[in-house]
């Protein structure tokens, strides 16, 4: 599903394969992409070699460099900055924010397997 609105709002959620994976590497200026992996996947990320697990997740910015090594199965959620900040209407909003300005490495969620063992 792809959303471009008139303010230039911008919004892609996609199941990836390794029939479309070019998508990650699609570029969108102040965009900022989640990946939920749902099969063991490797990825390089800024010239490092990622192995990631079922059911983590990635935040990833127009800045990272991303290399699919191999990849079955994920969902990618990709928005930029029209579609998830109050532009410039307020000093004290801050729109990226800890999950997408981490300066070494980028924050990785796998809580969804802890949720499914309780």
């Amino acid at each position: 599903m792809l959303y471009q609105g008139p303010s230039k709002e911008y919004l892609r959620i996609e199941c990836i394969t390794s029939n479309n994976c070019d998508l990650v590497k699609e570029q969108i200026p102040s965009a900022q992409t989640l990946i939920w992996i749902l099969e063991e996947s490797e990825l390089r990320i800024d010239g490092k070699k990622y192995s990631f697990q079922k059911d983590e997740i990635i935040c990833l910015t127009e800045f990272h460099q991303v290399e699919i090594l191999s990849i079955s199965k994920a969902r990618l959620i990709r928005f930029n900055r029209p579609f998830f900040c109050i532009l410039d209407h307020d000093s004290e909003v801050g729109c990226k924010g800890i999950l997408f300005l981490v300066l070494h490495n980028s924050p990785l969620f796998n809580w969804l397997n802890r949720i499914k063992r309780s």
